[in-house]
């Protein structure tokens, strides 16, 4: 039998069983309010919690600016090496045309 009340939630099954066969709570109902959090406490969660979203931001920007710099270098070698082909071509058709 599981307790029903709040501490279940927050403290787990602890429970004892009086003799009739009901489920009582172990924690007293008035210790189960929770304490106002400090302004320090919350600056402190927003501050962490701002850092560590801009810290993923970062390695996903870092991500695909790495990924389009790459796509770009592809891109440029490709390049470089259809006008070394188009040269090569041209200088056989021009020394082949050149020869008779």
């Amino acid at each position: 039998m599981f307790c029903r009340c709040a501490a279940y939630v927050f403290f787990g099954p602890r429970v004892t069983f009086s003799i009739s066969g009901k489920s009582r709570c172990i924690v007293p109902h008035s210790s189960l309010t929770m304490p106002r959090l400090p302004v320090l406490d919350i600056l402190h969660r927003t501050v962490v919690y701002s850092l560590a979203g801009l810290t993923a931001w970062t390695v996903v920007s870092a991500v695909m600016i790495h990924r389009e710099t790459l796509q770009k270098g592809r891109d440029l070698v490709a390049r470089i090496e259809a006008e070394e082909r188009q040269k090569q071509e041209d200088m056989s058709n021009g020394s082949a045309n050149a020869s008779p």
